[in-house]
């Protein structure tokens, strides 16, 4: 089993053999920092579910926009990019609507789907928010008959601490660089704001699922850290991999960071929050 390079994923050597047959889709729909890129990469490893990553997020999108499409949209991009003085690029950016939505994910899904089909992405709400929803496009009718895991995090003061540390540091997980900072500083109105911002995604991804009469698999956080194995073999059986009970899962090369200093950010960010 050849491990996923955990940097370089939007890189030409990490493109799977061209695919243009039928697919199966999935979608892993989440929040920041529940460890869905811990399951997106360990999925890729297993080599039956396809390369699932972040083809929405701004880095990847550049990255492979460049490297898939034509230079002329490539360059009609760029102008937008810098006319409104914007970095990074995001595909929900003016200009963008479904035929340009669904020509990137035709020359992606060649690019990464795998021999037996499955093409799976990860996607946050506001990812999708700037992707589909606000351009009044329905992300079900891009993927039909697409699996859906929801993947949440239980303790989400947690979750908002993790995030705001990550944005202080620039480290959002074990395989970024590291590199020499300044100490990282408590923000009580950080956390407070990146915790309604949680609230609000996942409260529009529970909306989003009634509406378009979508029962997902549901995934925590804490039950993907304890129960790694069998949880990503639940997830396998969900979108329909037939060996799933058998095929090897790897064991993560990386972890979420944690540590001490996270407890006591999220304990004191209780206790102020009940003085407030």
């Amino acid at each position: 089993m050849q491990r996923l390079d955990p940097t370089g994923r939007s890189d030409a050597d990490r493109d799977l053999s061209p695919y243009d047959g039928p697919r199966s889709h999935y979608i892993l729909a989440t929040v920041q920092r529940t460890g869905s890129t811990l399951l997106a990469d360990t999925l890729w490893d297993t080599g039956v579910a396809g390369a699932p990553m972040e083809y929405f997020s701004p880095g990847p999108l550049v990255d492979l926009f460049q490297r898939l499409h034509d230079a002329g949209l490539w360059e009609r991009l760029q102008r937008w990019r810098r006319r409104r003085e914007r970095a990074p690029v995001y595909i929900g950016e003016p200009g963008w609507g479904e035929r340009e939505v669904r020509r990137y994910l035709c020359l992606v899904e060649r690019a990464r789907t795998g021999s037996n089909g499955f093409f799976g992405l990860k996607i946050h709400f506001l990812q999708a928010q700037r992707a589909f929803f606000s351009k009044g496009l329905d992300l079900a009718a891009f993927f039909p008959g697409a699996r859906y895991v929801y993947v949440t995090r239980n303790d989400q003061i947690r979750q908002a601490v993790s995030w705001v540390r990550a944005r202080q540091s620039g480290v959002w997980d074990q395989r970024s660089p590291r590199v020499e900072l300044a100490p990282l500083s408590y923000d009580f109105e950080a956390i407070r704001t990146r915790l309604a911002v949680i609230r609000r995604s996942e409260a529009s991804w529970e909306d989003w699922f009634a509406k378009s009469g979508i029962e997902p698999l549901r995934i925590s956080h804490e039950q993907l850290m304890a129960e790694f194995e069998p949880t990503a073999r639940k997830v396998l059986r969900h979108i329909g991999v037939e060996n799933a009970d058998t095929v090897p899962v790897p064991e993560p090369i990386w972890r979420p960071l944690s540590g001490p200093e996270r407890d006591l950010w999220a304990q004191r960010f209780r206790e102020e929050s009940e003085r407030a």
